[in-house]
C-alpha cells in the first residue's frame, strides 16, 4: 500500500464538501472520512467543522457502536 499525497482536485472537493455540509447541518458537528475503494492505497482524506479531539471522539464513539449493532440493522 502506498499513502498517495492529497491532490489539488481533491482538496478542491473536500472543500466543496465542506461547505455544503455547513450549510446542510447548522447546529450539528460533523466529519466526512473520505476513502478510496482501490485497496492499493491507504490515501484518507478528513474533513470537519469541530475541533481534531473532538471529531476524532465521535468518531470513536461511532465505532464502538457500531461493534455492539447487529450487520443488519441499517439506518
Amino acid at each position: 500500500m502506498t499513502h498517495d499525497p492529497v491532490t489539488l482536485a481533491r482538496m478542491a472537493q473536500m472543500k466543496t464538501a465542506y461547505s455544503f455540509l455547513s450549510e446542510l447541518f447548522k447546529g450539528y458537528g460533523f466529519a466526512l472520512l473520505v476513502f478510496p475503494l482501490d485497496q492499493n492505497s491507504d490515501r484518507e482524506d478528513f474533513t470537519s467543522n469541530c475541533e481534531r479531539a473532538d471529531s476524532i471522539g465521535a468518531m470513536q464513539a461511532f465505532i464502538e457502536g457500531q461493534k455492539t449493532r447487529s450487520p443488519s440493522s441499517d439506518d
